[in-house]
């Protein structure tokens, strides 16, 4: 496995501040290890560097803690080699989505210190399967939180597939999933002459989904890019983009929010195991296949009670670098 560390020179946006720069005491000599995943890191390390801290490579083994997104396969056996090594170790969010991994897919490793969440609602969700690890609520980090912003016209659709995993696998459901949304928005496109791009990750093949005439394509890479995002009138997605989108002030629509969260685990589908217990909590409330497809983007480009509690919830409030460190700080 391979991990990144920031230093002070080339392109770092990351620079350690000196004493003359801060406030606060320098903390030069406190070193933390982190891994990289899709630039989700960026702002946790950013206001660590900030506060003192030098962000390091795993590889030299000694640090004041670590900071992983994940707790499994791999990670695990670097986990327990840091734990042997009493160095404390802290998650930070995977994805956007709650990290309901730990629901029956992949077992949780229990000696981490602390889970940092984007908001309440993800606390409550994990709460509600039984997350055994303290966790404390740190904010959205991806982008700048912006308010909703009425649609009156749309003119522009921007779709983001379900995308495959690094090695190009999709589940059936996933491809399922994007085919019916596809067929849906091509209607709504030739119907409304609102234009449609599609923006997916790796060959648009591995997704389900064809090339048609009339219809833009973007190859894009799970790197939290928004700038199609402000483009769009209205939005359609799963998981982080579409959350990104919320975020944004989009008008926004996921797809398949009754199917329970899933991955693959040797080689087939598993599913969350207590779905049940949250799936009234986590359902984004405008699923743009359950119902008819003029009335439910209609619906999204309006105020909606339901989706403004819901992002509240889900996207909550902006990341603070300052609050984040001493929450981490007050688990050391």
């Amino acid at each position: 496995m391979k991990f990144h560390g920031y230093s002070k020179s080339g392109n770092n946006p990351f620079k350690p501040v000196t004493s003359g720069q801060s406030g606060r005491r320098s903390r030069s000599d406190h070193i933390f290890v982190y891994t990289v995943h899709q630039g989700k890191e960026r702002a946790y390390v950013k206001a660590l560097v900030a506060a003192g801290y030098k962000a390091q490579t795993i590889e030299r083994m000694h640090a004041r803690f670590a900071l992983f997104d994940l707790d499994t396969n791999r990670r695990s056996q670097v986990l327990d080699r840091l734990h042997a090594r009493n160095i404390p170790v802290f998650i930070y969010p995977h994805a956007a989505r709650p990290m309901v991994q730990w629901d029956g897919l992949h077992s949780v490793w229990p000696h981490t210190r602390c889970t940092f969440v984007i908001a309440s609602g993800h606390v409550e969700v994990m709460q509600r399967f039984g997350y055994p690890i303290p966790m404390e609520i740190a904010g959205w980090t991806y982008c700048e939180i912006k308010p909703f912003e009425p649609v009156k016209e749309v003119r522009k659709i921007l779709f983001g597939p379900i995308h495959p995993s690094a090695t190009g696998w999709i589940a059936d459901v996933d491809r399922d999933l994007n085919q019916r949304t596809f067929k849906h928005l091509m209607e709504y496109s030739k119907e409304s002459g609102a234009k449609l791009v599609i923006r997916h990750i790796k060959a648009l093949e591995l997704s389900g989904l064809k090339r048609v005439p009339g219809v833009t394509y973007i190859e894009g890479r799970p790197d939290l890019a928004i700038d199609e995002i402000d483009a769009a009138d209205v939005v359609i997605g799963h998981q982080t983009f579409a959350y990104l989108a919320l975020a944004r002030g989009k008008s926004v629509l996921m797809m398949g929010e009754d199917i329970p969260p899933r991955t693959v685990v040797h080689g087939a589908v598993a599913y969350v195991k207590s779905w049940e217990k949250y799936a009234d909590l986590l359902t984004y409330p405008l699923d743009i296949l359950a119902g008819d497809t003029t009335e439910m983007i209609a619906k999204s480009c309006k105020r909606n009670a339901e989706v403004t509690a819901w992002k509240k919830k889900f996207i909550g409030e902006q990341f603070d670098g300052s609050a984040f460190v001493k929450k981490l700080e007050s688990h050391l």
